[in-house]
């Protein structure tokens, strides 16, 4: 309706040049919102009073830096969308086409960056990116299930957006039509490219000048830092500045001295193994049964929450201060098949290499059974960890998560009663339940465990919010996965299979619900002990029970399975960075990441490593250490950690 007046007055068929004047005036209004949703970043802003060697000067640049990089990412993201409707103008100028297009492109847009300030508040990185990368594989339901009232949420954003914009679009014309706004305010315009230079300036001063030329030291950690609180400031970056990639090591001048380090996933020609792998295929071989919870955090395994697991457990080898190489999906399989972390997950990816684990397991003519609830597109694991497996299941059938995973667990005892005698077996099983506890409408998960929410709201926790019916439906979620293990357990004893079968249960990573109450909540948000530590059980037949302390990670398995069960005889450094778990090794450090970025943990702090090169040095509980330096000699050992199974090297 709003548009009906212009039906009637002489704008409805304007020349070009008043459709080119809407355009600025209505896309220089959305610069300006977009600015205003951009500015809720400021409260992750760290100290920067705290920064090592941070001076005023240098704080007020920043802050100057900050505010112009605001601006120039939202006009660059407004203004694209307007080259866009101005291009269509052009070529068919119908004022109804010109701004419904306009209208549309950019509730879009508006509603994208107001979503991402809810997810940014639950992951603290922005995920929309990986969001759409989720969409392109189909998986979306899968990965991402979104309860009734997330899904209401979402469409009231657009709705009320769209609403909104038609409305600003109404009244510029209005504004033109009675002669109240310029064509163009060239002042205006000004504006926008002096806080484009300014701000691309410093950036490629920090990350794509040639390094005799580039900002070091404290200055360059400030403008790194805040570039991080623009949503994809260098996404656009680069994409406009293509040849300006930064190479995947970034270097940083402290103190005098030059450190180097991993900033992003690394695509060089892998050499991985370093050496070809001499194993002796054993006369009595194990059969592997290996059982992956998703996001099960290690507290959550007890008598109460998981009783079968528990009970099974007393049998087992119990590793107590287990950590996942990640606190994601992605990082956290990876690692556990690959026995390297997951800044390689890239390399192997376009340089097809699959793990020399089931590589080696093939080769000893293992019969390999992948079952999992979950989709294997994304992550992409078909395409490096299980690249060269035949027959492999993508897709499980199912209306719901759980449902799959029942599906998943009648596949596995399907295969075991099935399978051939004459060979071992490998067996994965996945289980996806704990990952999407909000998955199944208000009448799912309610038991035993309660007061649980019937309908998930994760997009407005706050680190007020009340975390225990959060906590009860995910525990839920994990009973009911402690039921599908014992059917698959049961299945094994009654064929006999305990005496020649090591039994694997653990998870990809923990989960966090608000602990620290900092509002963290769900995983890939930070390396903290909640979503980082896991279970690790191993029933390894002729081996008593036994509780291990010490400190293991993800990257310990695939070297213990080669070389105490497949019987290779390599160095283990040829082909992990981790150690057999059977093993007593103190572990100086541990290198664990996510879809995005790493992080180096020692024993008293964790060190973030960003795309950008920006680092951030906090305490174990995820608090700014102030004034922290890095810590040289680690980020060494990390730094040839990562680049060890490279062929450059």
């Amino acid at each position: 309706m709003a548009f009906m007046e212009l039906s009637t007055n002489p704008i409805n068929r304007p020349p070009r040049w008043i459709l080119y004047q809407w355009a600025f005036h209505f896309f220089l209004l959305t610069t300006l919102i977009l600015v205003s949703i951009e500015l809720s970043f400021l409260k992750y802003q760290p100290n920067f009073n705290q920064i090592y060697g941070a001076t005023l000067s240098q704080i007020i640049l920043t802050l100057y830096y900050l505010a112009a990089s605001y601006i120039t990412q939202a006009s660059l993201l407004a203004f694209s969308v307007a080259l866009i409707v101005i291009f269509i103008g052009y070529l068919y100028p119908k004022p109804w086409l010109y701004t419904s297009l306009a209208i549309l492109l950019s509730s879009i847009l508006i509603s994208a960056q107001m979503i991402d300030t809810f997810t940014f508040s639950l992951y603290h990185t922005h995920e929309i990116l990986i969001g759409l990368e989720v969409l392109k594989t189909g998986a979306m339901k899968q990965v991402i299930p979104l309860s009734s009232q997330e899904t209401f949420l979402l469409i009231t954003i657009f709705t009320v957006t769209l609403g909104c914009q038609s409305i600003l679009a109404w009244f510029i014309f209005q504004q033109i039509y009675k002669k109240r706004l310029k064509r163009i305010n060239p002042f205006i315009a000004l504006v926008l490219i002096g806080c484009f230079l300014f701000s691309y300036f410093l950036n490629a001063s920090v990350i794509s000048l040639p390094q005799n030329y580039q900002m070091t030291g404290t200055l360059s950690l400030l403008i790194l830092k805040a570039a991080q609180l623009v949503p994809y400031y260098n996404e656009v970056y680069f994409f406009l500045m293509p040849t300006s990639q930064p190479p995947h090591q970034h270097t940083l001048r402290i103190d005098n001295q030059l450190l180097h380090y991993q900033t992003s996933q690394p695509t060089d020609k892998m050499n991985y193994p370093l050496h070809k792998l001499c194993c002796h295929t054993p006369r009595k071989p194990l059969n592997i049964v290996w059982i992956v919870l998703d996001t099960w955090r290690f507290d959550s395994m007890n008598a109460i929450v998981t009783p079968n697991i528990h009970h099974f457990a007393k049998k087992t080898l119990q590793f107590q201060n287990h950590w996942s190489g990640g606190n994601c999906t992605q990082s956290g399989l990876f690692t556990l098949f690959y026995g390297i972390p997951a800044n390689y997950w890239q390399a192997t990816i376009i340089h097809k290499k699959e793990p020399v684990l089931l590589k080696e397991l093939k080769k000893q003519h293992y019969e390999l059974e992948i079952d999992a609830s979950a989709t294997l597109a994304f992550p992409a694991f078909n395409k490096n960890v299980f690249l060269n497996i035949s027959n492999l299941k993508m897709q499980t059938i199912g209306n719901t998560t759980m449902a799959r995973d029942q599906q998943t667990t009648k596949r596995f005892i399907h295969f075991l009663k099935s399978r051939s005698k004459a060979r071992p077996f490998f067996g994965f099983i996945f289980y996806d339940s704990a990952h999407n506890y909000c998955d199944g409408g208000p009448k799912s998960l309610q038991t035993p465990f309660q007061p649980a929410v019937k309908e998930c709201a994760r997009f407005v926790l706050t680190p007020h919010s009340n975390r225990i019916p959060y906590l009860n439906r995910y525990h839920n979620a994990l009973y009911f996965l402690d039921q599908e293990v014992e059917k698959i357990l049961s299945t094994m004893k009654q064929l006999n299979l305990f005496k020649n079968t090591l039994i694997i249960i653990t998870a990809d990573h923990g989960e966090q619900f608000n602990d620290e109450k900092m509002g963290l909540w769900s995983h890939n948000s930070a390396y903290s002990s909640w979503q980082l530590h896991v279970p690790m059980l191993i029933y390894w037949p002729g081996k008593k029970p036994q509780t291990i302390k010490r400190l293991t990670t993800h990257l310990d398995l695939a070297p213990t399975l080669l070389s105490n069960v497949l019987a290779c005889t390599n160095l283990i450094s040829d082909y992990s960075n981790g150690y057999s778990l059977l093993e007593t090794i103190n572990l100086p450090f541990m290198v664990v990441g996510n879809y995005t970025n790493y992080a180096v943990i020692t024993q008293d702090r964790i060190t973030y490593f960003y795309p950008n090169g920006n680092y951030s040095i906090q305490n174990r509980r995820g608090q700014q250490i102030p004034f922290a330096k890095l810590n040289a000699s680690s980020i060494q050992q990390a730094n040839e950690v990562l680049l060890r199974y490279l062929k450059h090297n």
